[in-house]
């Protein structure tokens, strides 16, 4: 009994368990494997610069669809992310002249000519917010030297149009409109512009024949259905119109004119079925 007791007991002596590396201690070889817990500044800017530039996809993408105010929303918050991406710039400025809206365009037009002064978009937004004040002599030397950067440019010329339509210089409009259909001659809202400004010089069956060019071209483009609607009504076909007007307003429902277009239609043919009173 007392040999047995002094034996040394014969169950296996657990090993001793390692410590467990502290956080500060891991840290550094972790940094070295290029793990870390919050992102770097260059990582930070590469996912900022991701994202601006999915939301500009998208707006080409709303811009391809017509859908201008999608496009110019998508486009705003991208340059919150990156104020000074020049490519976002011009999306913005041509979403929001093929808008109309040439007046919010001043701070576009200053970002342009202070970071892209080689390329025609700020001479032209700033030429053409002279322009459309009643400043023409102001307004010229930005036009001349855009017209002159943008000679080859097929998106320039399509401003340089839309600013003749706006300014009534229906003739000049035409010329601008043609000259980017020479460059890109699926252009459609070059074609829209074109079959704008051939009718309000009374070249009906030219606007028609650029309408449904566009149309052919891209189906979906509230804006071309709409032309078409004004277009046909102007030749008295009224069911046709109203096909088109009804067209332009199922692909965007909040289509400025197409709704009041149409209640004017339908007044008058109810005036003409209730005869003379």
């Amino acid at each position: 009994h007392d040999v047995l007791a002094s034996t040394p007991s014969l169950r296996p002596v657990p090993a001793p368990v390692a410590a467990s590396p502290s956080r500060s201690d891991a840290a550094p070889v972790l940094e070295e494997l290029g793990y870390r817990d919050t992102l770097s500044p260059a990582q930070q800017r590469a996912m900022r610069g991701s994202e601006a530039s999915a939301l500009a996809n998208l707006a080409e993408s709303e811009i391809a669809a017509g859908s201008y105010r999608a496009a110019a929303d998508l486009l705003r918050r991208a340059l919150a992310i990156r104020p000074d991406h020049v490519q976002t710039l011009l999306l913005l400025a041509h979403c929001q002249v093929l808008m109309g809206d040439w007046e919010s365009c001043m701070p576009l037009a200053e970002a342009l000519l202070a970071r892209h002064a080689e390329g025609p978009w700020g001479n032209l937004l700033k030429g053409a917010l002279h322009a459309l004040a009643g400043d023409i002599a102001a307004a010229e030397p930005y036009l001349a030297k855009a017209r002159e950067q943008g000679r080859e440019s097929p998106l320039a010329q399509l401003q340089l149009g839309l600013l003749a339509v706006r300014l009534h210089d229906y003739g000049a409009a035409e010329q601008h409109f043609r000259g980017a259909l020479c460059e890109k001659s699926d252009l459609v809202e070059a074609l829209n512009g074109l079959a704008i400004a051939c009718r309000a010089q009374g070249k009906l069956a030219e606007a028609e024949a650029s309408l449904r060019q566009a149309i052919a071209l891209r189906y979906h483009f509230p804006h071309v259905h709409f032309q078409l609607g004004l277009l046909l009504l102007d030749s008295g076909r009224v069911a046709e119109a109203m096909h088109e007007l009804r067209t332009a307003l199922q692909q965007d429902p909040a289509f400025p004119g197409a709704e009041a277009a149409l209640q004017r239609i339908v007044r008058a043919q109810i005036r003409r079925a209730d005869g003379p009173n």
